[in-house]
């Protein structure tokens, strides 16, 4: 038996599926295996980096990496 399911939280889709297929612009981008995501295909999909993080109760979460902060000479004054 198979069941496909969308999701756009990726970590729903991490905690329930066997396997992840991921489309970008309506095409086949990609997939993985939610043991071990392949963040270089989810980049490529959502357009910004990501890295897995463990939560207290030991979860692994994928998680958006933000862009570090550049300083700006003289913004804000």
């Amino acid at each position: 038996m198979a069941v496909l399911a969308a999701f756009h939280d990726v970590n729903l889709a991490l905690a329930s599926a066997d396997r992840l297929v991921f489309l970008r612009e309506g095409r086949l981008a990609g997939e993985t295996e939610p043991r071990r995501p392949d963040l270089d295909l989810m980049e490529s999909v959502y357009g910004v980096p990501w890295e897995l993080a463990r939560t207290k109760g030991g979860t692994s979460v994928a998680v958006p990496r933000p862009d570090p902060i550049i300083p700006t000479a003289g913004r804000g004054r």
